[in-house]
């Protein structure tokens, strides 16, 4: 086994208070199409189409800016995926959050998680068979180990709230971990936090998903919150990483520099969020921050080096679902 993996359990065996840091990765499912290159590819499509060139050009931006092309080289030496965020924002105005809106929540509808829970507590759940399958472990992990304290998500959507009040219900898939906190209070409830949130009072039972990138409402909430803001955009992260004093920055570095840390499902390629963990590490937190990753080829292992250096406990293997089954056991 893994060394940091090994580490990691048993943090989570001796109760050592842990805050998760997800990223696009946990919702990941088969046949769908909900991780960054995916979003940024379906911006594309709607975007481009809107500028004043001829079709021969647009054909050309195309190839030279979807992710999902080709060409990811030509991409990557003139435009990062903030900055081509940034251009497609200005082009879709308005319609710019319901897209992203419309990608999230029509490929996970209440009716396609209900299944991806009823496929999950089955022996022969995989993550290549089952909708979601990271999600439900997070939400297991979650409902089992009461020493998880909070998450910290950069996904804008509620499908972890989902899938938590989903797997919950699955009283008969527990019965054998009937000693957790959690599973034994009916009253147990996950609450979206973001900016323009209701301020829901806190209970014991309450357990807190900090969004601080922003926060899409699924399309039941037909009044969308003013107050609340998205970080997707290259202007838009640096007015985030402006603002100092902000609940966002605050949130991330008291359990950064407080916590046992996990990131899960994160590219961590965001220069804010590398900032933070470095300030966090080398100042402060005498805990670990753990980052889950896969190591396949010499890139991979170059890319492990590189967080090394950035104060994370590289926790490898060759699939998600390996470090996964070890978790769960």
């Amino acid at each position: 086994m893994d060394k940091h993996l090994h580490d990691l359990i048993e943090d989570l065996k001796q109760g050592k208070q842990i805050a998760l840091f997800l990223g696009s990765g946990v919702n990941y499912s088969p046949q769908k199409k909900m991780l960054w290159d995916d979003v940024l590819h379906e911006f594309i499509n709607k975007a481009l189409p809107l500028l004043n060139l001829s079709p021969d050009d647009i054909d050309e931006l195309r190839t030279c800016l979807d992710p999902l092309g080709n060409d990811k080289s030509v991409r990557q030496s003139y435009f990062s995926t903030e900055s081509i965020v940034s251009v497609i924002k200005k082009l879709l105005g308005n319609d710019y959050i319901p897209l992203l809106q419309n990608i999230i929540y029509t490929q996970a509808t209440p009716e396609i998680l209900s299944d991806g829970c009823n496929k999950y507590v089955k022996q022969n759940s995989t993550i290549k068979n089952t909708p979601f399958y990271t999600l439900f472990v997070v939400a297991e992990l979650i409902l089992r180990y009461e020493n998880i304290r909070a998450i910290v998500t950069y996904n804008f959507d509620n499908l972890l709230t989902q899938a938590i009040l989903l797997l919950r219900d699955k009283t008969d898939y527990f019965c054998k971990y009937g000693d957790s906190p959690r599973l034994n209070r009916n009253d147990f409830r996950p609450i979206d936090i973001y900016n323009g949130w209701a301020d829901e009072p806190f209970a014991a039972s309450s357990f807190p998903i900090y969004h601080p990138h922003g926060y899409i409402q699924p399309p039941c909430d037909l009044i969308p919150n003013s107050r609340n803001k998205v970080v997707m955009a290259m202007e838009e992260f640096y007015e985030s990483a402006r603002d100092t004093y902000s609940w966002q920055q605050a949130t991330q570095l008291h359990f950064l520099t407080h916590y046992t840390c996990v990131y899960m499902g994160a590219s961590l390629t965001d220069m804010n969020m590398q900032r933070l963990i470095s300030f966090a590490n080398i100042k402060y937190n005498n805990e670990s921050v753990y980052y889950i990753m896969i190591i396949n080829n010499a890139l991979d292992r170059l890319k492990s080096i590189f967080h090394s250096t950035n104060h994370l406990k590289v926790v490898s293997a060759k699939q998600y679902q390996d470090i996964y089954n070890e978790l769960l056991k």
